[in-house]
């Protein structure tokens, strides 16, 4: 049985940005179509072909605009990863600044918004769980909070209906593209140490792993990093679980991949180059990556990426866990040109001992690469 997925096919918005449909693609941030009001744009990625595992999207916030009303929802989990400058986030009615590198994690039923900081433009990464609510049941609710008043994201009354949330807002709609693509600004430390309800304990080296779920704002950089001289990665919830979805960011270093040629039966996946530059090979395909491209996977959709260049290049990669631990996750597959570049098993195998056989094990480790120089 074949598991082939096609590229996708692409329409351009009024702006020239580019609207990609069914199927996966890479696209640089600064080709994309982006929708907004004053203040506030994302990237529209999947208005023609929506994905069904989860909702990602880069939004691009300026200082005092908020990316939404202030709500919490009853089954989905939501992150966010600042990229460049930076960001109030308002949760559970407080506010948490954050700056590039920063993560945000809000378990279901954590109510919560982002807002631009500082004095300039911001770019967040945010990812929400899509499908997991039973038939029938609300989604979530917006709710009044006074510190998300301050920044006009609050409801003025409890209501589970967009519509009347937004009623005061202008309509999305294709906006010019932002062509400056970011990574590491900002003007504030950072979140050296944990924010919010989760707990976390110190590693030997000082980097922290999280013990208990709840929400939590903290920097990437302090998270626990591991290496193995080819390969330098955070899981970022490495001893406590995400159940829908996985945050990894990974620096690979020239000619190293991030994994083994594979595609995964029923698990999306998306990337965003935030530094360096990569090849990926998709579909027997090999694609040049550089720093604010965004590479989106559909499930069955066999791929791998390798450092290229002369520096390291350094990913934010993100996935859905439907399958993700059981037999059905997916497969290896042999592939001529990720051969080619070291990175295909020789035979098909599903197990990730065998695929992994020869490379060498991740030990604990201090990041290759940081948001902040």
């Amino acid at each position: 049985m074949s598991h082939h997925v096609p590229p996708a096919r692409f329409a351009r918005d009024p702006h020239g940005g580019m609207e990609p449909g069914p199927g996966w693609f890479a696209l640089p941030f600064g080709d994309a179509s982006f929708r907004g009001i004053p203040g506030h744009a994302y990237t529209a990625l999947d208005r023609r072909a929506r994905w069904q595992r989860y909702g990602f999207a880069l939004d691009v916030l300026s200082p005092g605009v908020a990316n939404g009303k202030y709500h919490s929802e009853t089954y989905a989990d939501e992150s966010f990863v600042v990229i460049d400058g930076d960001v109030d986030a308002i949760v559970e009615g407080r506010v948490v600044e954050m700056t590039a590198g920063d993560m945000l994690h809000c378990p279901a039923g954590t109510a919560h918004i982002l807002a631009g900081a500082g004095d300039a433009h911001s770019i967040v990464a945010m990812l929400g769980t899509r499908g997991v609510d039973p038939p029938g049941a609300d989604w979530g609710v917006y709710v009044p909070d006074p510190v998300a008043a301050r920044y006009g994201a609050s409801v003025a009354e409890r209501t589970p209906d967009p519509r009347v949330a937004y009623a005061d807002r202008p309509e999305y709609a294709p906006v010019p593209r932002p062509r400056r693509w970011g990574c590491g600004g900002g003007g504030r430390p950072g979140a050296r140490e944990p924010a919010g309800t989760a707990t976390f304990t110190q590693r030997d080296d000082g980097r922290l792993v999280r013990t208990g779920d709840g929400w939590f704002v903290l920097s990437v950089d302090r998270m626990a990093w591991s290496d193995n001289g080819r390969v330098c990665r955070v899981r970022t919830d490495d001893d406590v679980r995400f159940t829908q979805y996985g945050v990894n960011v990974r620096t690979l270093r020239p000619g190293w991949p991030s994994s083994m040629y594979h595609r995964e039966f029923d698990d999306d996946e998306t990337m965003v180059v935030l530094d360096g530059a990569c090849v990926a090979v998709v579909e027997g395909s090999a694609i040049a990556l550089d720093a604010g491209t965004m590479l989106h996977l559909p499930a069955g959709t066999a791929h791998v990426t390798v450092g290229a260049g002369t520096v390291p290049c350094t990913v934010l990669m993100v996935g859905s866990r439907r399958a993700a631990g059981t037999d059905a996750w997916g497969e290896y597959v042999p592939d001529p040109e990720a051969a080619r570049l070291g990175a295909a098993v020789a035979e098909r195998t599903t197990d990730p001992r065998v695929a992994y056989a020869d490379e060498p094990p991740f030990s604990p480790s201090a990041p290759l690469w940081t948001f902040r120089a």
